[in-house]
């Protein structure tokens, strides 16, 4: 029987990935303060975080890994959490990927 979720999951492109609630930084404005959030999955395309209910976000946002800084725009809000799409500008995802895999 299908389920709401698994109609959901079968839509995306790339398949999710659980990264067991790894903290990250995240830019939520340009020039502004890194917050640490958590990363609750995500996938080649973006990722799902949990970040502090009253942070103000740009539509776009910086994750931040290292010196890495991957730009993402947010593609949804619902209270703490928010979904991200990775915008396929610099720096490439092979690079962010491979620092992301040292730090997760």
């Amino acid at each position: 029987m299908l389920t709401i979720a698994s109609m959901r999951s079968n839509r995306r492109d790339s398949a999710r990935q659980d990264v067991g609630n790894k903290i990250i930084q995240l830019e939520v404005k340009l020039g502004a303060l890194v917050v640490d959030c958590v990363v609750l999955d995500w996938s080649e395309r973006g990722a799902r975080l949990l970040i502090p209910d009253d942070i103000e976000l740009a539509r776009i946002v910086h994750l931040v890994i290292g010196d890495v800084r991957k730009p993402a725009w947010v593609a949804w809000r619902k209270r703490s959490q928010i979904g991200v799409e990775f915008l396929s500008a610099a720096p490439p995802w092979e690079k962010f990927r491979d620092q992301a895999r040292n730090l997760l």
